[in-house]
């Protein structure tokens, strides 16, 4: 059954001509989980580049890095992050309010083995979140993103009371739940 739903995903991007972003984003979410949605992620995005699409460039980053767990050799771990991990780098210096590659780099950082030594952006990532995402909704009306981003920070141990305080604040003003 996942076989088949990838496939069909698969067939409407290639019908599309472009990525579906609310498929990508359910795709990412599991990407963690399942091995076959995070390759599907890296063959979705493989193509994008950093200038004319950042934010697809971030998600084939940030798969990359995901995607090192599921690498049986370490030399080959440590290669696939330390790849996808320049690749969000890059997109974060072009874009560096973009809300989605805040929140993707943020994603992988509070994802990432403490070894790695890959959190140092955590705290400007938050703030950029926090302080763009009523954009999200209100002006880009992206809702998927917006609901998405909202359900992963209330469950992130990373994230401090005071700006859970502030995300539900921005729900109260939103008059969302």
């Amino acid at each position: 059954m996942q076989t088949l739903l990838i496939a069909g995903l698969s067939y409407l991007v290639l019908l599309n001509g472009s990525v579906n972003m609310q498929k990508l984003r359910s795709l990412y979410e599991k990407a963690s989980l399942e091995e076959a949605s995070c390759k599907e992620v890296i063959r979705l995005t493989e193509k994008s580049t950093p200038e004319k699409d950042p934010v697809n460039y971030c998600y084939l980053g940030a798969a990359q890095t995901i995607s090192a767990q599921y690498a049986g050799n370490p030399y080959t771990k440590l290669q696939l992050f330390n790849s996808g991990k320049s690749k969000i780098e890059h997109a974060a210096n072009l874009q560096p309010k973009n809300v989605e590659i805040a929140y993707l780099r943020f994603t992988v950082q509070c994802g990432a083995p403490a070894f790695l030594n890959y959190s140092s952006a955590m705290t400007n990532d938050k703030t950029v979140i926090l302080d763009n995402l009523e954009n999200v909704f209100r002006v880009q009306k992206d809702f998927d993103l917006f609901y998405r981003i909202v359900r992963f920070l209330e469950k992130n141990k990373n994230v401090t009371p005071t700006e859970k305080q502030r995300l539900q604040q921005i729900k109260t003003n939103l008059n969302v739940k």
